[in-house]
């Protein structure tokens, strides 16, 4: 396994999004001070540890290398404006949450006729709303993401139903699975999940410049004629790997469009990689919507729009003939 130093891909996030405001010439200063002792610190790391920087784990090198080259032009100097700062989301007590240990304790009671094993339920600030459960001898550990902490009763009970019927490989009563995801889709969690997606998530953005093409200049000529110059750009960026099934996606939490690099080859036409650019930027436009707790990004009115495209019947066939 290689030398991995954690939080390099986390702080690279952070200087993406804190150049993509304008600031002053005294933030300019501490931020471009910030990078170059990270970078000493991970090289520092790095030198103590016998390995170099080249050999850490993908994620983690192209985000030194983007660090330890940083272009002081990418910031913009001028009147800092409105940008919420990564405040605290939530303030979990780190450590045993008792009376949630409690809940687990008396649910594996009355749902299974065996000798009861000790729960240990704490809360864990993940990136996403995400829970696990795991048995070490007669001690099963759960971690609970922090957002779900103010949870009613009845969801914690739901999630705490579906957690041990995973451990105990038993089919998991629907009704349960239908409160936890019906409180996952509330306006509240879904603002929680873009919160901590945006402040604890990685993403990795390397460069809109590809060897064909350049995501910069497609992005604004379809603004220009699909949107009248009206959507906000996004961070733009080819993906890290060639991929074949997936060739776009956009990340509302991250403010990023993803353009696989498979598509930047002479050989795809233009207006296939507009195509993927287009069905990508109304995924901005039009959102997601929720209909009796399902998600829906594909909708009606997003199909009828992805048509207007002046070669979506071509582009759609080029993909069906060429695609892997």
């Amino acid at each position: 396994m290689g030398y991995r130093i954690g939080g390099i891909v986390r702080f690279y996030n952070h200087i993406h999004q804190s150049i993509a405001h304008p600031m002053t010439e005294e933030q300019k200063g501490i931020l471009i001070s910030t990078i170059k002792q990270n970078v000493q610190k991970i090289e520092e790391l790095c030198e103590q540890c016998n390995v170099r920087p080249q050999n850490l784990p993908a994620r983690s090198r192209v985000a030194y290398y983007y660090l330890k080259n940083f272009d002081e032009a990418q910031i913009k100097v001028g009147t800092p404006s409105e940008y919420p700062t990564a405040e605290p989301l939530l303030k979990p007590g780190f450590g045993e949450d008792k009376e949630t240990s409690q809940l687990f304790q008396n649910l594996y009671a009355e749902m299974f006729n065996k000798t009861q094993p000790q729960i240990v339920v704490d809360y864990y600030p993940y990136s996403s709303v995400k829970s696990t459960i795991r048995s070490y001898g007669n001690v099963v550990y759960v971690r609970l993401s922090d957002v779900l902490k103010d949870a009613p009763n009845n969801v914690k009970k739901a999630l705490a139903v579906i957690l041990l019927c995973k451990l105990e490989r038993v089919k998991c009563p629907l009704e349960q699975k239908r409160i936890y995801r019906n409180y996952l889709n509330t306006s509240q969690m879904l603002e929680a999940h873009n919160k901590i997606r945006k402040y604890r998530g990685e993403k990795i953005i390397l460069s809109s410049k590809g060897h064909i093409y350049n995501l910069e200049n497609i992005f604004e000529r379809l603004n220009k004629h699909y949107f009248n110059g009206e959507l906000k750009k996004p961070h733009l960026t080819w993906s890290e790997q060639k991929t074949h099934y997936r060739l776009g996606h956009e990340d509302s939490a991250m403010n990023t469009i993803v353009i696989s690099k498979s598509l930047d080859h002479r050989n795809v036409p233009f207006y296939v990689v507009d195509y993927i650019m287009y069905h990508e930027m109304l995924h901005i436009k039009h959102g997601t919507t929720y209909k009796d707790s399902r998600r829906h990004v594909h909708t009606k009115e997003f199909k009828a729009d992805e048509r207007k495209f002046n070669r979506w019947r071509t582009a759609e066939e080029w993909l069906k003939h060429n695609r892997m």
